[in-house]
Formats: C-alpha cells, sequence, structure tokens
C-alpha cells in the first residue's frame, strides 16, 4: 500500500464519518432511538456502535495531536478518559464485547440510545474526529 492508497482509505473513512453525522443530524429524537422492529437496534445505537469502534481505532493510531488537557493520556480512548460507562449509567458488562456495542442484547442497545441523541452525536463526532486525524497521519 502507497501514501495515495492511504489517502484514498482515509479519505472514504471521513466521507463515511461525516454521512452518518450528517443523515442522522436531521433525524428527532423519537426517529433516532424508534426500533424498526422488536429485535432491531435503534438508529441511536448504531452510531453508539460505530463511534465506539472509531474511538477503539484511534487509540490505537499515533495520532500527532496536541491534546487539549496536558494530563490527557496519549492514545486514550475518549470513552475511557471521559468515564462515559459510568457517566451514560450504563453497566460494563452490559455493552458487549469490549464495551462496544458488539453482541449486546437487545434492551441494553434501546437503554443506550435513550441516552439521547445530542450526547451520542457528540461523542461520535469526537471519536470520528480523532479516528480521521489518525488515520490521515498513517505513513507507509
Amino acid at each position: 500500500m502507497n501514501d495515495a492508497s492511504v489517502q484514498n482509505v482515509a479519505g472514504l473513512i471521513r466521507w463515511t464519518h461525516d454521512r452518518i453525522l450528517a443523515i442522522t443530524q436531521d433525524l428527532s429524537d423519537g426517529q433516532f432511538a424508534q426500533q424498526a422492529s422488536p429485535t432491531a437496534p435503534p438508529i441511536g445505537w448504531h452510531v453508539f456502535h460505530i463511534g465506539r469502534w472509531a474511538d477503539r481505532l484511534q487509540a490505537s493510531l499515533p495520532i500527532d495531536f496536541e491534546p487539549p488537557d496536558p494530563a490527557s493520556v496519549p492514545y486514550q480512548e475518549i470513552w475511557v478518559d471521559a468515564d462515559l460507562a459510568r457517566r451514560w449509567e450504563a453497566a460494563p458488562d452490559s455493552l458487549g464485547w469490549l464495551e462496544t456495542g458488539a453482541g449486546m442484547d437487545i434492551e441494553a442497545a434501546v437503554s443506550i440510545a435513550s441516552i439521547g441523541k445530542p450526547t451520542i452525536l457528540e461523542y461520535a463526532q469526537q471519536s470520528f474526529e480523532k479516528a480521521n486525524v489518525g488515520v490521515s497521519q498513517l505513513k507507509v
């Protein structure tokens, strides 16, 4: 893979993140938390889930940025650093594999979506931004 390929991948990831935020921005709180069927997780859960994986990705990359808080640990997940499981009153053992939502039961997924659209979108946006920076700085 060459630098142009890396930048292509970085551009596609950024585009995907931007589309997720743009599409969900116009949803009402009810639409964001609505289930399409009794066994389907709400859109809000999907945004949380994608945000969690972006957060794990960004924490694994050597991002060259100046953290806003000098005491901040480099390569730390936003999820961990902001203690979001506790703040969102979500039991870590209910959050699935690596607290990403993978394998989460439907009741827990609905509960996460009920945290609220602004809160979940803020977390996803922060995770996406850091992941986008990290991926764009990868060198071959």
